[in-house]
């Protein structure tokens, strides 16, 4: 059953690298460390856009950090907090992240 949905849209070229370490998790920093600059921004916005779409789904604020968007094995991204569906795509300057929440 559905808990929740959410979805964000974010414009890549208002996001600045030096937002990265108030947004990402420990974990999601490691991944960021090792990309270009360009894929810094993509990654940055897409996981931005991941946890405010998740604030709307759960009607939750909680601190940017303690949500982590890791890719699994076969590039998935899963939210590391409660049974959910998490979608990002890329287009040119933007991104869209939806999350569902589960029961």
């Amino acid at each position: 059953m559905i808990k929740g949905i959410g979805i964000d849209l974010v414009d890549i070229k208002r996001i600045k690298l030096d937002l990265a370490r108030k947004i990402l998790s420990v974990d999601e920093i490691h991944q960021f460390d090792k990309l270009s600059d360009i894929r810094k921004k993509e990654y940055l916005a897409g996981r931005f856009a991941v946890k405010e779409a998740y604030f709307k789904a759960s009607g939750k604020n909680t601190d940017f950090q303690k949500l982590s968007v890791i890719n699994d094995e076969n590039g998935k991204p899963n939210l590391n907090i409660e049974k959910s569906m998490v979608s990002i795509s890329h287009e040119t300057d933007y991104v869209v992240a939806v999350v569902i929440l589960l029961d």
